[in-house]
């Protein structure tokens, strides 16, 4: 059986070869018909015009005859006529130098290191102007040699903080903690900037520095206890760990029983996760 299929597979094979020899043979044999009748009828086109221009006396009527006969023969002509243009054009066209290399300008722009766009002109220098303020305030703060106190950190801060520049408030923040290892005003503004910047997971280690700060619980850091155990439910809810999170607005709640958006918050979130059981 496999002999047989190879020898139809085989046969088959073959006559596609053939049929296509067949078809280049017809359409190379059209192609030279029709260069044929090209050459042909452009021979005529150019004895017709030497007869014109050498006998241009009055026709007899052998002549009309013949007038007749190209009368019947027009489109040919035209057709001649066309090619023998476009023959010459092509010449023309031939003669004509290639074009020579060049260098084309092209301004980069500074912020994404694409093709400037004149239209967003403005608004690339107004983000470069900000990005150069952002690096001279983390250069102004990585170079400052004076000691300053946990004081004026804290102060360098908060109003980085109030202007959106959250990324040089965490170098502030990150440079007092490296001389005031145990401040909680900058271990608390920290916690701030890591929710601002979404950054869940150091959130929630920084809020769990604090809370240790803030052992034993008494009175005078109630207020405290109960923002960081807010702003630490807040980072474990967007890690979704929800129980966790539960667990701090509690602890929260009984830091500040008379917060109605705490409760409103504890409130929903339970909510949340019966309804998810």
């Amino acid at each position: 059986l496999q002999a047989q299929q190879k020898l139809k597979q085989d046969e088959a094979g073959e006559r596609e070869r053939k049929c296509l020899t067949f078809t280049m043979k017809r359409d190379e044999g059209r192609r030279e018909d029709i260069e044929r009748r090209k050459k042909e009828t452009l021979l005529e086109v150019m004895q017709d015009e030497k007869e014109n221009i050498v006998t241009p006396e009055r026709p007899s009527s052998a002549k009309k005859n013949k007038k007749k006969k190209k009368l019947r023969n027009r489109p040919d002509t035209e057709f001649a006529r066309r090619m023998a243009l476009e023959a010459e054009q092509d010449k023309e066209i031939m003669k004509i130098p290639p074009r020579t290399g060049g260098t084309i300008q092209v301004d980069l722009s500074s912020r994404t290191r694409l093709p400037a766009r004149e239209s967003r002109r403005m608004e690339e220098e107004m983000w470069m102007k900000k990005v150069e303020e952002g690096r001279r305030r983390e250069n102004n703060v990585e170079k400052n040699d004076t000691v300053m106190s946990f004081r004026e950190f804290n102060v360098k801060a908060v109003n980085f903080i109030k202007c959106g520049d959250y990324r040089s408030a965490e170098n502030v923040l990150t440079e007092g903690l490296r001389q005031f290892p145990r401040n909680l005003d900058l271990i608390s503004n920290l916690t701030v900037v890591w929710l601002r910047l979404e950054e869940w997971k150091k959130a929630v280690d920084t809020c769990n520095m604090a809370v240790k700060l803030l052992t034993p619980e008494v009175d005078e850091n109630k207020v405290r206890r109960g923002k960081i155990y807010c702003r630490r439910s807040a980072a474990l809810y967007k890690l979704d760990r929800f129980e966790e999170a539960l667990t701090d607005l509690d602890l929260a709640l009984r830091a500040l029983p008379e917060d109605p958006k705490i409760r409103l918050d504890r409130d929903n979130l339970k909510n949340m996760i019966d309804s998810m059981k």
